[in-house]
C-alpha cells in the first residue's frame, strides 16, 4: 500500500512523497545539527536499493501511518486518542 508522507528534504521540502509500506525496513528519527536550530527528523529506511526518505511527519504519525497500512486502512480512518488535556 502506497502511504502518503510529507517530504522533509531540503531541496524537495513540502512536496507529497508516496512510498510503498512493503518496501519500508526502518524508521527512525535523528536530529539534524545547524549552526542556528536542532531539528529532529524522521527517516523512512527500505526500497531495493537501501534508500533514505526525510519526511516532515512525526514518528508517531509514521508509525500510526504504517499500522493503519498494515490493517488495510487510511491513515484518515484512523482516529487518534486525545487525553483530557487535550480535549479541554
Amino acid at each position: 500500500m502506497l502511504i502518503k508522507f510529507t517530504n522533509g528534504a531540503d531541496q524537495f521540502k513540502g512536496n507529497d512523497l508516496y512510498i510503498n509500506s512493503d518496501h519500508i525496513v526502518a524508521v527512525y528519527e535523528f536530529t539534524k545539527l545547524d549552526d542556528t536550530t536542532n531539528t529532529i527528523m524522521t527517516i523512512i529506511y527500505g526500497g531495493p536499493q537501501g534508500s533514505e526518505w526525510y519526511v516532515s511527519e512525526s514518528l508517531a504519525e509514521v508509525n500510526k501511518r504504517l499500522n493503519a497500512a498494515s490493517k488495510g486502512e487510511t491513515v484518515k480512518e484512523v482516529k487518534t486518542k486525545k487525553t483530557v488535556k487535550e480535549a479541554a
